[in-house]
């Protein structure tokens, strides 16, 4: 949902921006002559010079806005003890204090002055910002409201309870009577003597004595408290205080604006807007337009009229080239819209496509047709365009080669030919590199087979294995023969691939780069692993019908499927 919705824009227009028309100088304009000779250049208009024609336009001037709509962040939470920061007389104090700032914030100059240096700091300055947030550290602030502590009512101590309060425990021992079963007599009263009984002289034959632990009180002394009969306060760690911490993070939320319809109906373009959403950020990060942040303070408190209380605008200045242009290349007029201080050139009459179309043809065949694939790329890519469509196709895949050849493309050709080229070139690719990867995977699968029947088909593993003490360590040495001849198919493949490719591009490339071309071994690879795999599979046992040594494991493995 647009920020805006319900908040209109400054209807009275900021006349510092309508103070006439500006030039836009002629250095400007012969860079644009450049970008289309640097587009033009190599795809067959050799010797075919770029004129400028004709340029209706200037450096436009308009505001733009961005929206900061307060959002606020408040935690609060309980510490122990007195805290330091600034004090609030209660809860709602401490909320009214934040509140205030937060208010205090949309309205206050001095508040403007730091939001638009923090703005200044940033790469961007705060430019075309959209449901971002941006977080105003130095605005944020730390109350504390210091209580009594509840618990303790600010005496550090609470009762102990272990004690009824009076330093005192019942005795573990006794349990408060006093008395315990006589330890002499054990409650019988009498105690053996000289062949009889006699009364107990320690309980006088009652059976019962006073205890020993409290020494006949039924109370000792309390472990917990110590016998002071209190205890520190655990909720304020014997401080007598308790605090309540409230922070306040003052962020805002973003939202760019300006005033595209009277924009589109000043310059009459509705393609300007587009071209500015697109960018965003990237008109202050890349130089497309002169962009200063507003910093009269008179413009800033007209803007505050306009904002709810919980919302400012910081204005900017905009300085944006534009305007309709147009180029001679011998007997062809090219129209455009030179964008910015690049500068771009958009919406330009796609110029190369009559002067590629033979090359495309060849390129399309070269997707077609394997056998002829290499000497039609050959010829295709004597024009720059194809042959840089045919490299980035070579070196990445197809969303990231898109990407480059867009990027030395930007007009001139239409997006669906930059797009149908990259396939075609993939296709003739997999064309010129296709008999080649065949030859590979044959040739690496009797190099694995020879390598394998040099290990299993000889004697070469009887005499090996035994100096391998463990069973595990033969599988291990037995998987890496098979890992060994698969790696060794899939280069052998991918060797032969590239060579050709090498063969292919090599009057489009230096030696340097060509060493950086690396094909896709693409399904003939995984093929040769496969190979790799049915030869291992058969080498063991046909080199054990044929009186070699078999591995363990096989032996084992035979052991088991034998039954079944």
């Amino acid at each position: 949902m647009d920020s805006f919705d319900d908040n209109e824009p400054l209807t009275t227009p900021n006349p510092e921006m309508y103070d006439g028309p500006e030039p836009v100088p002629d250095e400007l304009l012969e860079k644009a002559v450049k970008k289309v000779q640097e587009v033009a250049k190599g795809n067959g208009m050799r010797g075919i010079q770029v004129a400028l024609g004709e340029f209706e336009g200037e450096i436009i001037k308009f505001e733009t806005y961005e929206l900061f709509k307060m959002d606020p962040q408040i935690a609060e939470k309980r510490a122990v003890g007195k805290q330091a920061g600034e004090t609030a007389g209660s809860l709602s104090d401490m909320r009214t204090k934040m509140q205030m700032i937060v208010n205090n914030a949309t309205i206050n100059e001095d508040v403007k002055k730091l939001v638009i240096s923090i703005l200044k700091k940033r790469k961007d300055i705060g430019f075309a910002l959209e449901n971002q947030t941006v977080t105003f550290d130095t605005l944020g602030k730390t109350f504390v409201v210091n209580d009594v502590c509840p618990t303790c009512g600010g005496a550090k101590y609470t009762k102990c309870k272990n004690c009824f309060h009076d330093g005192r425990a019942k005795c573990h021992r006794c349990r408060g009577a006093m008395e315990v079963e006589c330890p002499m007599c054990h409650g019988h009263r009498t105690i053996a003597s000289g062949g009889g009984r006699k009364t107990c002289p320690k309980c006088n034959g009652g059976g019962r004595a006073p205890c020993h632990v409290c020494n006949g009180r039924g109370f000792v002394k309390c472990k917990v408290c110590g016998g002071d009969g209190r205890i520190n306060c655990k909720a304020c760690n014997a401080s007598g205080w308790s605090a309540l911490i409230g922070t306040l993070i003052v962020r805002a939320k973003c939202s760019f604006w300006y005033d595209k319809d009277a924009l589109i109906k000043a310059e009459e373009s509705p393609e300007l807007p587009p071209l500015i959403d697109e960018r965003g950020p990237r008109m202050v990060l890349e130089g497309h337009a002169r962009i200063t942040i507003n910093e009269d303070l008179t413009r800033l408190k007209e803007l505050d009229q306009e904002a709810k209380p919980d919302e400012f605008k910081i204005p900017y200045k905009v300085g944006l080239p534009w305007g309709d242009i147009s180029f001679r290349l011998k007997d062809r007029v090219i129209n455009g819209k030179l964008f910015g201080l690049l500068p771009e050139l958009v919406h330009m009459d796609p110029f190369l496509e009559e002067s590629l179309k033979p090359a495309l043809a060849q390129l399309e065949e070269a997707a077609k047709n394997p056998a002829m694939a290499a000497s039609l790329i050959k010829e295709a890519t004597k024009l720059r365009a194809i042959g840089e469509a045919v490299v980035l196709a070579a070196r990445m895949g197809h969303a990231k080669a898109l990407e480059g050849l867009q990027k030395r493309y930007p007009f001139g050709l239409k997006p669906e030919t930059l797009r149908q080229m990259l396939i075609n070139a993939d296709l003739g690719l997999k064309n010129v590199t296709k008999k080649p990867r065949t030859n590979g995977l044959i040739i690496g699968s009797l190099m694995s087979a020879a390598l394998m029947g040099a290990v299993y088909a000889t004697p070469l593993r009887s005499y090996l294995y035994p100096l391998i003490p463990r069973t595990e360590a033969h599988i291990a040495v037995d998987v890496l023969v098979l890992v060994i001849c698969a790696a060794l198919t899939w280069m052998t493949i991918q060797t032969n691939a590239a060579t050709a490719l090498r063969l292919t591009l090599a009057h489009i490339l230096t030696p340097e780069k060509l060493k950086t071309i690396t094909p896709k071994s693409g399904m003939l690879g995984w093929a040769g692993c496969a190979a790799a795999f049915v030869i291992w599979c058969l080498m063991i046992p046909l080199s054990s019908a044929a009186g070699q040594t078999a591995p363990d494991w096989f032996i084992a493995l035979l052991g088991v499927v034998a039954p079944l």
